[in-house]
């Protein structure tokens, strides 16, 4: 079972090592709460700045030539 996941542990461990993290560590429910309001609020900025953006982004059906083509006629979209 220890060589299961040594790739986890050998992927995991310098990340530990740079955001400092000790794992023989318990993580309190405070800092829990903490943590997951601040990566959910980081998401929201995220889709927030995404959906501000969104008119200069690449790929943009407004501004894009390509994505701006009329889709062939088909029976059932009449």
């Amino acid at each position: 079972m220890a060589g299961r996941f040594a790739l986890g542990r050998r992927v995991e461990a310098p990340l530990f090592r740079l955001a400092r993290i000790d794992p023989e560590q318990e993580q309190g429910w405070v800092s829990y709460t903490v943590g997951l309001l601040v990566l959910n609020g980081l998401g929201v900025l995220t889709v927030f700045a995404l959906q501000r953006l969104q008119g200069g982004l690449p790929l943009n059906p407004g501004t894009c030539r390509p994505c701006r083509q009329t889709p062939p006629s088909t029976p059932w979209s009449a």
